[in-house]
């Protein structure tokens, strides 16, 4: 009996306060990519962002890209570029002179013009990377996607600001200096013009981009709940993609040469 009197209901429990994850410090995040990846990454998922990270790249890119830019002789390069190739020999020289300098310009503007490639490089290759690991059924966003890209690319800013310290360093550039600046892949010493396919085999297993290869791997792993395994069949397999992309390259090259 209540007499009338109505019993108020039961308040219901509450929820113990689960505390929010501050905002994420983008420049403690840097630095924990080299020092604490695997804390960094799941860090990244949890909120991820990357317009501050993505900056900091482009800054350095746009730097190094100019200081490169000052020592180049843009049409020297073209005009070697171009007198090395077979077909040369049978081009006017009215001919060769508009292809050195159309050469020139093109490559002048991808100097100058590096963060804006740079953006486009890391887009793309976030979207790829996406799209294999929601292939395989992975969880996460594109965003996460985007910033654990970002981020992992790291090791290639320490790669850009020792490559322009060695090509400062150098008396003259030439386009296979310039495309592979510094000793941390066996296609270093490997010349080229004698060994095309090898040069570009060789130089495809560098060392900043196999620092690169595993922190994409740990990143996307954390993204989409795959294991570090799974998620390293994933990246290594389209890595060799680019690895034949590049020894298709290097041999039609050598076949070039050879008809010469």
């Amino acid at each position: 009996m209540t007499d009338g009197v109505e019993l108020a209901a039961p308040a219901p429990p509450q929820e113990p306060n689960v505390p929010q994850e501050p905002k994420p410090n983008s420049f403690s995040r840097i630095a924990g990519v080299f020092f604490a990846p695997g804390e960094t990454f799941a860090s990244i998922v949890r909120r991820p962002d990357f317009v501050v990270p993505l900056v900091v790249l482009l800054v350095v890119s746009l730097l190094t890209g100019v200081l490169v830019a000052q020592k180049v002789d843009f049409k020297e390069l073209a005009r070697d570029t171009i007198e090395s190739q077979p077909r040369a020999k049978n081009l006017p020289p009215d001919v060769i002179q508009k292809q050195v300098n159309m050469t020139a310009g093109f490559m002048k503007v991808a100097s100058y013009g590096s963060p804006v490639f740079s953006t486009l490089l890391l887009v793309i290759l976030a979207a790829i990377l996406f799209a294999a690991f929601k292939i395989f059924g992975g969880e996460g966003e594109f965003l996460q996607a985007l910033s654990i890209t970002i981020y992992a690319w790291y090791p290639n800013l320490i790669r850009a600001v020792v490559s322009v310290v060695a090509l400062l360093s150098k008396k003259s550039l030439t386009m296979n200096t310039l495309q592979n600046p510094v000793a941390s892949n066996i296609g270093y010493f490997i010349n080229p013009k004698l060994h095309p396919i090898g040069a570009a085999f060789w130089g495809s297993i560098d060392l900043f981009t196999i620092w690169t290869l595993i922190l994409l791997i740990i990143g996307f792993a954390a993204m989409s709940r795959f294991s570090r395994m799974k998620s390293a069949v994933i990246i290594l397999s389209l890595w060799a993609v680019k690895i034949l992309f590049s020894v298709g390259a290097g041999a039609l090259q050598a076949l070039q040469m050879r008809m010469k």
